[in-house]
């Protein structure tokens, strides 16, 4: 009879036993999905598009003691920007691709024949050109995030930006040396003369301020620095000839790389 009592006792004890494990790895199961799941809330988002435009200023440097740069000028930016995230477990890395377009206006003078207008071909004068350039352009980067303090995040952006120019005019201010009178030549094409391509060093520095779940205004400081001279080597003027940037009235070649100062307002949506 104690040995009937005792293995019934046994049988109770192992099907408790059976009972408290199954329940264990239920709630094991349970608690690794809740925080995987919690996990997966936290994550970032693989790619994050946003909307960007803001005024800047521009200017050039010119290697060339003949031709100078004549103060900055006002432009502008606007495009589509998208953050591609690298590591797809944390907020820190991301790949900055987009499309932007870019209005670049620059002030450059110099002392030579004005080749635009067979009426001062062969006159030396003092010219004074006022560039308006529009580029299509594609940024590259790589894109450093902190850690979020607050609502706020700061970044930084260091890569390439890759421009194709769309439009080239210029307003020519023209004073012959041996005459007193001005003529001014508005809306010259210079589409010819200006470099298809424009290769630049793109720099960022700003913060993310996060408005709504994953809603963002973000605010940069940009930096965009030719790498490549911004004028063709040579070119045809309106009348087909051709044109040598290299052979000028100084013996110095024509030589102009642009900088631009971008303030960049985006919306993350």
């Amino acid at each position: 009879m104690l040995s009937l009592h005792f293995n019934i006792l046994v049988s109770n004890m192992k099907y408790n036993l059976k009972q408290q494990t199954i329940a264990f790895i239920i709630i094991g199961i349970g608690l690794l999905s809740a925080l995987n799941a919690q996990d997966i809330m936290r994550r970032p988002r693989r790619v994050e598009f946003s909307v960007m435009a803001g005024p800047a200023i521009s200017w050039t440097s010119t290697p060339s003691e003949a031709f100078h740069n004549k103060g900055i000028c006002v432009g502008g930016v606007y495009g589509v920007n998208a953050d591609i995230n690298i590591v797809p477990t944390n907020e820190n890395y991301y790949f900055l691709v987009g499309i932007n377009a870019r209005h670049y206006f620059t002030k450059i003078q110099y002392t030579d024949k004005y080749d635009y207008y067979r009426n001062n071909k062969d006159t030396i004068s003092n010219i004074l050109s006022k560039y308006n350039d529009i580029y299509l352009s594609f940024p590259t980067a790589i894109k450093l995030k902190t850690n979020p303090f607050g609502r706020f995040t700061i970044f930084g952006v260091i890569g390439l930006e890759h421009g194709f120019c769309l439009s080239a005019t210029s307003k020519d201010e023209v004073s012959p040396l041996k005459t007193e009178e001005e003529q001014i030549f508005k809306n010259v094409n210079r589409t010819q003369q200006t470099a298809v391509f424009k290769e630049s060093l793109y720099v960022i520095f700003g913060f993310e301020f996060s408005i709504h779940d994953r809603t963002k205004a973000t605010f940069g400081l940009a930096f965009d620095r030719g790498l490549n001279n911004l004028f063709k080597t040579t070119y045809k003027d309106n009348d087909g000839n051709r044109i040598d940037n290299n052979i000028t009235i100084s013996g110095e070649p024509l030589k102009a790389y642009y900088n631009n100062f971008e303030f960049q307002f985006s919306f993350v949506f």
